[in-house]
């Protein structure tokens, strides 16, 4: 079927995520847009807040007959997307103005970018992003997932360029003031955090693996939550970290990204389709994530004691605790990815537990340094990777052949009935969608109507002995879990 299809087909999922769109929209009308001024009180701010909204309807314009005689699906898109095209402008210009008045200081305009744009660009992303049932009627899938890699490259672009920003002014303001070196690199190495944070696992996604994607929508979240909870008032000393002197542009833009990666048709757009390995590829990049957080605070940390200004050694030793846990976690899930899976849970639920201490402790301090890197810590890293190796049906469907495997009467080795199961796994994916198959690159042609059966060759394989050696297929397991 072409991109002429009148009517797309409903998905709870779309749905669901253009119902969440439409909320974010709505409660950023309530948070601080600038430091002075909540969305609701920028009149081109909710003017182009209720145009984004109204895109909502657009998909469900054609699911009753309503559309125009020859429209279609690519038409629908199309209309989405230009109806949250003058939010994003009016977020873009407010985001440049910040930018300039580190050049030009005069600039007499408040200043800043508050909560209020963090959840609203999340929100018009969500709506603007391709939905599951459009694509797969459509032929212009892969110019779709083209556009959509392109604004994560675009994302990505912005956020470097944001925190270098931040980075030149703080410098050259700190030399300015005689600040010792030791306090510049202290400082200077917090925003490059803040951006690391948020670029790393756009990167990954945006180069279309699978395994960042979950990591994104996780730092994504997190966000959300975190800037709700901390920025929710107006005024200049409560959200003078939103702006680009304050070196904070890059975690605004995190529940954009977020958002991006929340849509189920960028599963397409991925690079691999084998989801068991990219859910243990997701588990070991939240691990990695936890692990660089945590040494990168812990060296902050070092560099204050050595200034005079003292730290909490409580917090310093929990943390190097969370870091020999994320350490032990990522040892034993590559030394054997069988018994190294109940190591790894333990360790993913120390990393919580810590994290939750390091975040008591920093809310019943005297200044409630709570910061985001420690709601990663508590909230969102370790219970990504407990998800990633608990929840999942084909994670849960790997392990249960390798328990499977030891039992009285079996035969075959771990790591056959492992592999087989895979192959199960994968047949068992495809055949739950009965509309379409979607190319697993761009480019590839859309095949709607029924999923037809695999040709005998490429069939999954039957319970039996396989050619290949255990070892050999162990090989193989290891080099696509650490791709």
């Amino acid at each position: 079927m072409t991109d002429a299809a009148p009517t797309t087909p409903a998905t709870v999922g779309d749905d669901v995520l253009d119902a969440v769109g439409f909320g974010l929209l709505a409660f950023s009308l309530t948070l601080p847009w600038t430091w002075q001024h909540i969305g609701a009180a920028r009149p081109e701010v909710l003017i182009t807040t209720i145009v984004a909204m109204i895109a909502v309807v657009v998909p469900h314009v054609a699911r009753f007959a309503m559309a125009p005689a020859g429209r279609n699906t690519g038409w629908i898109r199309a209309l989405r997307a230009l109806l949250t095209l003058p939010y994003f402008a009016v977020a873009t210009g407010y985001f440049a103005l910040d930018g300039l008045r580190i050049v030009m200081p005069d600039l007499s305009w408040g200043g800043g970018l508050g909560s209020s744009a963090a959840l609203g660009l999340a929100g018009a992303a969500l709506i603007a992003a391709p939905r599951m049932a459009e694509l797969a009627l459509s032929e212009a899938g892969a110019g779709v997932f083209r556009g959509v890699q392109g604004a994560l490259w675009a994302v990505v672009v912005v956020m470097l360029a944001s925190q270098a920003l931040a980075l030149f002014d703080f410098v050259q303001t700190a030399s300015g003031q005689g600040a010792s070196a030791l306090t510049i690199v202290r400082a200077g190495g917090a925003i490059a955090l803040t951006g690391a944070v948020a670029v790393v696992a756009v990167i990954g996604l945006a180069r279309r693996n699978q395994a960042w994607r979950p990591v994104v929508f996780t730092l994504g979240i997190v966000a959300v939550v975190a800037l709700v909870v901390l920025f929710s008032s107006t005024g200049e000393a409560a959200n003078d970290a939103l702006s680009h002197a304050g070196g904070g542009m890059a975690w605004l833009l995190t529940p954009l990204a977020g958002a991006l990666a929340a849509r189920p048709a960028l599963t397409h757009m991925m690079k691999s389709h084998d989801y068991c390995v990219s859910w243990l590829g997701t588990a070991r990049r939240a691990w990695s994530y936890a692990l660089g957080i945590v040494v990168a605070m812990l060296a902050l940390s070092i560099l204050e004691i050595i200034q005079g200004f003292g730290a909490d050694h409580v917090v310093l030793g929990l943390r190097a605790v969370i870091a020999a846990c994320a350490v032990w976690a990522l040892v034993a899930l590559r030394r054997d990815e069988n018994s190294g899976r109940g190591l790894a849970i333990v360790a993913s639920t120390l990393i919580a537990l810590l994290g939750v201490g390091v975040a008591v402790l920093h809310v019943t301090s005297a200044n409630n340094a709570l910061t985001y890197d420690d709601a990663l810590l508590a909230l969102g890293l370790p219970l990504l990777a407990l998800i990633a190796l608990l929840g999942p049906t084909s994670v849960r469907a790997f392990y249960r052949s390798d328990s499977a495997s030891t039992a009285p009467g079996r035969q075959g080795t771990s790591n056959e009935n492992q592999t087989q199961v895979f192959a199960a796994v994968q047949a068992q994916g495809a055949a739950r969608s009965n509309t379409a198959v979607m190319p697993a690159r761009p480019g590839a042609t859309v095949q709607a109507g029924p999923v037809r059966p695999p040709p005998a060759a490429e069939a999954a394989p039957v319970p039996g002995p396989l050619a290949a050696s255990a070892g050999e297929t162990r090989a193989v397991i290891r080099r696509r879990h650490q791709q």
